[in-house]
């Protein structure tokens, strides 16, 4: 408590000692410079404080300024009494309180000298008693009044900053405005030279109307520069007290931003104090403003860096897993390129096994045409036969000779049937693996387009980085698509074939079931060989019998002919078909090995990448580190 009220007391000190030397001082001066005196310098001074009603009435004017001032500060009195900032009112009070000190004495201190002078010329009849005219006191008491005034105000505002700083004040509230401490280098300048102007012309008006016979002062310089001394050294008193008030406001604003400033913790909890609701304290206030502004920043910058450490951890490990997965590509590429090698060489070895097929296709064609031309030739010795049936009487042992040959060529069209249809198989056989191959080869394309589609939903995962993956996951994807169409054209071909080489089979077999027959027929008539001599009518039917067969024979051989050529020409377009399957091939192959080539460019692409992640999140955490500082 005793803590509390001690700057009141200082304050009273204040309102007391100021104006008595004030007082005093003026007093001294006007009766040394008071031209009807007659008395030495010593004498003159001694008398300047025998003056018991002047002195009255400056105590009568203290303790009116002390009940005043009491009074004025008395919220802050019992702020810090009962410190409760929750108490908006009685805060907002304590912080304004103040405020209306420094005018409340200016007012009072001219007022009341004003109205004492007038009062105390008045009694005496508008006459000075030592000779001073009325204009001349009025002037010293004001100006002399408001030296002190002011003086004291700043005085008792150093007073007051102790106070203040307990009210911990940090901003400035709408209504809060001290006009005192915006103006007072201009009121204290302003009293100071209306002092100095106005005690210099006295001082000057004495030197010029003194009697030369009376005693005083007789020396003009050095009593006006006395005179100038004392004033200069209250003026430059008052301005050292009101720069007091900046520099310590300065102090206290200086202080906060050096702990801004620190390497060490800074805690922008804290903010700077405002002492006077001045330049200064607004230069604070925003300085605080700036400092919470700070803290929300640097808050939000800790919230965005936590969030972008968390971010680039999470982009560390999506790239070190799309990385793998890259690798993983890679080895897929690699196991796929070597597929495709597998593929080509099947391929050109599928190639070379339908040019064989094709050479045997003709080969067989060429059989076909040898039996069709014995053929032709056993049903133009039956014509002859026939047409000769009359001599065959005569002629048994030729006949036998005949019949000896059909045989013979029966069973080497037999033979050449069989070989037909064995290579037939064959062809068969090729056809089933050349299907199944082109189905290894659809398949492939369905895995090369699934891959691709993968690649390009990973693509579209790693956004603007996965941009150059995808336009190699398209262009895989085109021409998995390709191969899958070619591979359905060369299947469909290759059912052609099959279907071609199944008539071919059939057809075979007729031919095959027609030498059966032949060759029955040929038994039938080695039969009846004994009674030709005995049945000549019976020979001549038989006869017709053979021919009927040899014209169904010769059928079957046109039909096997026809197939025989139909199967070359499909041959033919199944060496066509594999030749481009070939040439597919090595174009696949050709472009796994760039794929290959652009998998392993990506894979260093996500290597810098990772670097550069890590780079980033070396950066995130001294940004981190240096936040830390900061306490919000």
């Amino acid at each position: 408590m005793k803590t509390k009220r001690s700057f009141i007391l200082a304050i009273a000190g204040s309102l007391l000692v100021i104006p008595v030397i004030t007082l005093v001082l003026g007093e001294v001066f006007t009766n040394l410079f008071n031209t009807t005196m007659d008395e030495p310098a010593a004498r003159r001074i001694s008398l300047a404080i025998q003056k018991p009603m002047v002195f009255g009435l400056l105590g009568v004017m203290q303790v009116i300024m002390i009940i005043t001032v009491r009074k004025l500060l008395s919220p802050l009195q019992r702020f810090l009494v009962n410190p409760d900032r929750e108490d908006k009112t009685r805060y907002a009070a304590a912080r304004r309180a103040a405020l209306g000190v420094p005018w409340m004495l200016i007012l009072i201190t001219v007022v009341f000298w004003t109205l004492g002078t007038l009062t105390f010329y008045g009694l005496n009849g508008w006459k000075g008693p030592g000779g001073t005219p009325l204009s001349w006191a009025l002037a010293f008491k004001i100006s002399s009044g408001l030296l002190s005034a002011t003086l004291n105000a700043l005085v008792i505002n150093l007073m007051l900053l102790e106070p203040k700083k307990s009210l911990s004040m940090e901003n400035i509230w709408p209504g809060e405005r001290d006009r005192f401490a915006e103006s007072r280098d201009m009121i204290t300048m302003f009293s100071a030279i209306a002092v100095a102007v106005i005690h210099l012309a006295y001082a000057a008006r004495y030197f010029i109307l003194r009697n030369p016979g009376l005693q005083g002062l007789t020396n003009p310089v050095p009593a006006m520069t006395l005179v100038g001394a004392v004033i200069s050294m209250i003026a430059m008193l008052m301005t050292s007290l009101s720069r007091r008030e900046d520099r310590l406001q300065t102090s206290v604003l200086r202080d906060r931003i050096s702990e801004l400033s620190a390497e060490q913790q800074v805690d922008l909890t804290a903010r700077a104090g405002i002492l006077n609701f001045d330049a200064l304290g607004s230069l604070s206030d925003a300085f605080n403003g700036y400092t919470k502004s700070l803290r929300t920043m640097i808050a939000e910058i800790s919230d965005a860096m936590a969030t972008l450490a968390s971010v680039s951890e999470d982009l560390t490990d999506r790239t070190a897993l799309m990385r793998s997965e890259m690798e993983a590509i890679g080895e897929a590429v690699g196991g796929i390129d070597h597929t495709v090698q597998d593929e080509a060489t099947a391929v050109e070895s599928s190639s070379s096994s339908i040019e064989a097929i094709g050479k045997n296709i003709e080969n067989l064609h060429q059989v076909i045409n040898e039996q069709a031309a014995v053929v032709t030739q056993s049903g133009a010795g039956i014509e002859q036969m026939i047409a000769n049936i009359r001599s065959v009487t005569g002629s048994v042992e030729q006949v036998d000779s005949h019949y000896l040959a059909l045989g013979s060529a029966a069973g080497e069209g037999k033979q050449k049937i069989v070989q037909a249809n064995v290579l037939i198989g064959k062809v068969a056989e090729m056809s089933g693996l050349l299907l199944d191959a082109n189905k290894m080869i659809a398949a492939i394309a369905s895995q090369t387009n699934l891959l691709a589609m993968n690649a390009a939903i990973e693509a579209a995962h790693a956004g603007e980085s996965g941009a150059g993956f995808s336009v190699v996951a398209d262009e895989i994807r085109s021409l998995a698509e390709k191969s899958a169409l070619q591979s359905k054209d060369i299947g469909t071909r290759l059912r052609e074939v099959k279907a071609t080489i199944d008539q071919a089979v059939v057809a075979a077999g007729d031919a095959s079931r027609g030498f059966d027959e032949v060759s029955s027929r040929i038994d039938i008539v080695n039969s009846f060989q004994d009674e030709i001599r005995n049945a000549l009518r019976e020979q001549s039917e038989g006869s017709k019998q053979v021919l009927d067969g040899i014209t169904t024979i010769n059928g079957v051989t046109e039909t096997v002919k026809s197939g025989a050529r139909e199967m070359t020409d499909s041959a033919s377009s199944l060496v066509d078909g594999m030749r481009r399957l070939n040439h597919l091939s090595s174009l696949v192959k050709t472009e796994m090995q760039r794929i290959s080539t652009d998998v392993k460019r990506i894979s260093a692409a996500f290597a810098d990448v990772t670097t550069m992640v890590e780079t980033n999140q070396g950066a995130i955490d001294r940004v981190s580190t240096r936040i830390q500082r900061f306490k919000v």
